[in-house]
């Protein structure tokens, strides 16, 4: 798997995330499970589900942000907060 993104970066972050967090990702956005369908598949509250989604994409963001700034010599630091702090 080796695309724009850098597939095996992608596939090293996802390594990053809890089992259950990869199964919820996985449904979601492979799947395209709608977050209701996500609940009832893994046993969880629509809301369990959002939060986990939420926690999945910044532990992404930031794996997958400082492997792309280390791979292209910068900074990994930095703040999560799109610049509003």
């Amino acid at each position: 798997m080796s695309d724009d993104l850098g597939g095996s970066s992608v596939l090293t972050s996802l390594k990053t995330l809890t089992p259950k967090q990869r199964g919820i990702v996985f449904l979601f956005y492979y799947a395209d499970f709608t977050i209701q369908d996500v609940a009832r598949a893994t046993g969880s509250c629509r809301v369990a589900v959002r939060v986990q989604l939420h926690r999945a994409r910044v532990a992404l963001r930031r794996h997958y942000g400082s492997a792309v700034a280390m791979r292209e010599g910068l900074s990994p630091g930095g703040s999560d907060d799109g610049g509003l702090a």
